[in-house]
């Protein structure tokens, strides 16, 4: 759930209290009006009760947080963490009610902070800034000691007013959460007159430095994700013996005589591990990779070879491959960690032959259950989804497509991917000592989606669109914003796309007379002009470049295809100016250039479909007729290599030929003739 729809949600709650409760004089009013309002649904004490703004702890629903914040941390808010210790009960009850003011203004007031409004924060961000809130007020009482000034609340001691300059800036520093997400709403609270709690309406806020050597917004290196995706293929082989010899193995709980005791127990179920193999896991059988597992006596023990020693490390392995699954899935997709927890048990799907994973996305839609998408896989993930589904199917609930091991979930029972990814990359290293963590930073979920964004920027000149497509941005300037991030990188994909465009450019006028498609008169026009003018046979280097500059922004639609359309022209794709879909690329577009090389490609079709279509029923013959007459007109000289086929004949006796109109005249006349000539 996005977080326009946590909002909404939990405003429907509260719009459903008449009168409805204005609170922009919270902070003044009698508590008595305060106390009762229901913040939550649920409470600590019963889901059958509402959590009221007098309970010292508040528990939001499960609905209105996104579905990695559903822990009972995270939707607990606990105001008797902020009350120093050696408080007495009344002056304790008061401070309390000092900082549910506090939240409750924060919560529900809509602010002009300088130009902009600030709007109430989502469900789960209102949470972690309260929980930030009482942080900060502990240590303000506690260590900083303010001095107590004249408020107009009634409840509880100064907060925030009473520290001088030196000991506020040490409590933005020792609370540096508090510090970058509860300031700027608490100068407008000030600014707006609805507390007086607070030093000044323009309270800066620290800038803290990024972490020293933090690479969480760079891609990864082609060394380092190289090594990633070899470790992960690799876990993702061995993962069905693993399984298995963790299913074998798991339930043993006694001696083959019976017994049970704690001393025999133990020594036999490890002596079955070591004696565990298969075909691919013999004993001595090497790792490729360093895996650090339980050992005997649970310390941490890194294996690099076959046998492992106890079921608990054969449970970490198995983790190891689940991880293995997610990240070949995010080096594949580009997909958001939540995109990837979220996918179910029943993800893969077919369309026309092609493999997807279906699932939700979270980002820029109101719908509670996000908005469901699809992600083309190739085939090495393909095999990663269908090795997780197994895992699934074996040790989870057949829901989810991710299984919840112990230390990498939260009482949601949902896994904590993000962290895996981390871990997995600690416990996974090189033979020579080195971790994947060591080789270039921290295995984060986003720097999977930045590396796939530079690979496919510096593979494809029109890198923007697939990027749009793949990464799955709905604002292209988001989308360029992963190439544009580094001016080097920016420099360095300017630069192989210069030098693409050349060859493709010089391709396409190697064998211009071979060209097909709707541009390809074009191409040889522009060919003989330069050479007539020029008095040369060939065209050199200058003279491609030139042709170069005249087909402009050329772009590469599919292996062997360039569409030569300038950004402002229309074509057969575009629904309007400048905008392509690639998908509909057709060869009746005058933009539509095939080379050469494809023309084997058109005819090996046409072969097929001539074929079939003998035999095919009136609504497929239909389709098959215009297959057979688009791959004539990209390459309308094939039709002399089937003018005395008569399966080229039979195939359009039925044919309506008001579907012929597209088709240059030369064409239509060779058809006509063709078919007046058969009757």
């Amino acid at each position: 759930m996005d977080a326009t729809a946590q909002k909404r949600v939990a405003r429907e709650f509260y719009n459903g209290f008449q009168p409805r409760f204005s609170f922009s004089n919270a902070w003044t009013c009698a508590w008595e009006d305060l106390a009762e309002f229901p913040v939550s649904p649920v409470s600590v004490a019963s889901n059958d009760r509402a959590s009221l703004v007098e309970d010292d702890i508040w528990l939001l629903a499960e609905i209105w947080l996104p579905i990695n914040w559903r822990s009972t941390a995270d939707r607990t808010v606990d105001f008797t963490k902020a009350v120093p210790a050696g408080w007495g009960k009344a002056d304790a009850e008061s401070l309390k009610r000092r900082i549910k003011r506090l939240a409750l203004l924060d919560g529900f007031l809509t602010l002009r902070i300088s130009s902009q409004t600030s709007n109430p924060p989502t469900p789960a961000t209102w949470a972690n800034k309260t929980r930030s809130l009482i942080g900060a007020v502990r240590h303000s009482l506690e260590i900083l000691r303010p001095d107590n000034k004249v408020s107009s609340c009634p409840d509880g001691p100064t907060l925030f007013a009473g520290l001088s300059p030196e000991k506020f800036r040490e409590l933005q520093t020792a609370c540096p959460s508090w510090n970058n997400v509860c300031i700027s709403r608490l100068n407008g609270l000030l600014a707006g007159g609805f507390i007086d709690d607070w030093p000044a309406p323009d309270v800066e806020r620290i800038k803290h430095q990024k972490r020293e050597n933090s690479k969480a917004d760079q891609p990864f290196t082609d060394t380092t994700f190289t090594e990633i995706v070899r470790a992960a293929l690799w876990l993702c082989e061995i993962q069905h013996d693993v399984l298995q010899a963790y299913l074998d193995l798991r339930d043993i709980g006694r001696i083959p005589k019976g017994g049970k005791r704690r001393v025999a127990t133990p020594t036999y179920r490890r002596e079955c591990v070591r004696n565990w193999s298969s075909s691919a896991l013999r004993e001595g059988t090497p790792f490729p990779y360093k895996v650090s597992l339980s050992g005997p006596q649970r310390r941490t023990t890194k294996y690099s070879a076959w046998p492992l020693d106890t079921v608990r490390g054969l449970r970490d392995l198995v983790w190891c491959c689940q991880i293995a699954n997610a990240v070949i899935i995010l080096a594949s997709t580009g997909m958001r960690v939540g995109e990837l927890t979220a996918l179910p048990a029943s993800a893969l799907g077919q369309v026309g032959g092609r493999i997807y994973i279906n699932g939700s996305t979270f980002k820029d839609t109101d719908a509670i259950q996000g908005q469901a998408r699809q992600w083309p896989l190739p085939r090495l993930a393909c095999r990663a989804v269908e090795g997780q589904i197994a895992l699934a199917h074996a040790l989870g609930d057949g829901g989810a497509l991710w299984v919840s091991f112990i230390g990498d979930k939260n009482s949601s029972g949902i896994p904590d991917l993000g962290h895996g990814l981390v871990n997995f990359g600690k416990r996974v290293g090189l033979h020579g000592g080195r971790s994947l963590h060591d080789l270039d930073g921290t295995l984060s979920p986003h720097r999977f989606r930045y590396t796939i964004a530079r690979l496919i920027a510096l593979s494809l000149t029109n890198a923007s669109q697939v990027l749009f497509d793949v990464l799955g941005h709905d604002d292209v300037e988001v989308t360029l914003g992963y190439a544009h991030r580094d001016p080097e990188l920016l420099e360095e994909i300017n630069k192989v796309r210069r030098e693409v465009k050349a060859i493709r450019v010089q391709e396409a006028f190697r064998d211009v007379e071979g060209n097909g498609g709707g541009a390809a008169a074009l191409l040889r026009r522009i060919k003989s002009e330069m050479l007539a003018r020029s008095g040369k046979d060939e065209l050199d280097t200058d003279d491609i470049g030139e042709a170069g500059e005249i087909l402009g922004e050329a772009e590469l639609v599919k292996h062997g295809v360039l569409c030569t359309a300038q950004p402002l022209e229309r074509g057969a794709c575009s629904s309007s100016l400048g905008l392509r879909d690639f998908a509909s690329c057709t060869s009746a577009c005058v933009h539509h250039l095939e080379f050469a090389a494809k023309r084997q490609d058109r005819k090996l079709a046409l072969e097929q479909i001539l074929s079939q279509i003998g035999r095919a029923e009136d609504g497929s013959r239909v389709f098959l007729q215009g297959q057979v007459l688009a791959n004539l007109h990209a390459f309308p000289g094939l039709i002399d290599e089937y003018a005395s086929d008569p399966r080229l004949s039979t195939a359009f006796r039925d044919c309506d030929r008001r579907t012929w109109d597209a088709l240059p005249s030369d064409l239509r006349q060779r058809l006509n003739s063709l078919l007046e000539y058969e009757r």
